[in-house]
């Protein structure tokens, strides 16, 4: 049990270190390439999803003390939302974690930082004004059945999706430990040759 803790605390530590990371480079970089350098794709992030987190680390992240429990369970959309925000607007929603009220999607996030924004209609309460006004009750029961059906398929796709991601996450955290000790190890042997 206490591994699993350690290996979904590690998914927080890494979304930050790859915003930091990503920081530094978009820094050092000379004007105009950092949008080439996110639209390469050899971060292996989206163009969005390295603004995102390079925006959360330079208006939130780097200053704050916020619990890698609490980031690992919210995406780069979500970090941005975040970074966005007030600090009392994130205060909420990391009580909101914290309590088990919100899983930390960005929807859910978003919905704490905009309480007053109204929420689009959903698709499925749409889809039964198709059927005809004299339907009976059975085509209602088909038509229904059908609709969550098609939910279901999204949903394990979905699911899918965030595990596929979560092993991402996990093997980009060991990527980044590696690059770190041969930094570590660089300095080390450039210390040493200067010596």
């Amino acid at each position: 049990m206490l591994e699993i803790q350690e290996e979904h605390e590690s998914i927080g530590q890494s979304q930050v270190a790859i915003a930091e990371h990503l920081h530094f480079l978009r820094s050092n970089l000379k004007k105009g390439s950092w949008t080439a350098f996110i639209e390469s794709g050899v971060t292996g992030l989206s163009k969005k999803a390295s603004q995102d987190l390079e925006n959360a680390w330079t208006k939130w992240l780097k200053d704050s003390e916020v619990s890698p429990k609490l980031l690992a369970m919210m995406s780069a959309r979500t970090l941005n939302a975040m970074a966005n925000a007030e600090p009392k607007q994130r205060e909420r929603v990391y009580n909101a974690i914290e309590e088990r009220k919100i899983e930390g999607s960005e929807s859910e996030v978003k919905r704490i930082l905009n309480p007053n924004r109204k929420s689009k209609p959903k698709a499925a309460l749409g889809a039964f004004k198709d059927l005809p006004k004299d339907s009976t009750e059975a085509e209602k029961l088909n038509h229904a059945t059908k609709l969550i059906n098609r939910q279901g398929t999204q949903i394990d796709t979905l699911t899918s999706q965030r595990d596929r991601l979560l092993n991402d996450q996990k093997e980009k955290a060991k990527t980044i430990a590696g690059l770190k000790e041969e930094i570590r190890q660089l300095k080390e042997q450039a210390k040493a040759a200067s010596s």
